[in-house]
């Protein structure tokens, strides 16, 4: 993990629009990668209405691909100190 993040213990990412996640057959992004092996290929996961996704992010290289439009989003963290 990258050492400014270190302190983040895990990360939680609430989803809450079922719209804007597909609009005209064309996905707006915001999808979540995972890469629980540097060597592999990324997991994927879209954001789907009304979940919230909490994972370790000090385990996990990650990232939350650009969005196509523009939104409103919440991360929130449990730290360590």
């Amino acid at each position: 993990p990258l050492l400014r993040f270190a302190h983040r213990f895990s990360s939680l990412m609430p989803s809450r629009s079922l719209i804007w996640c597909l609009e005209n057959g064309v996905h707006n992004s915001g999808l979540l990668r995972f890469w629980p092996d540097p060597e592999t290929v990324p997991l994927e996961f879209l954001p789907a209405g009304g979940t919230l996704v909490v994972f370790l992010s000090y385990r996990f290289w990650h990232e939350v691909v650009p969005a196509k439009r523009q939104r409103l989003s919440l991360t929130g963290w449990f730290r360590r100190r």
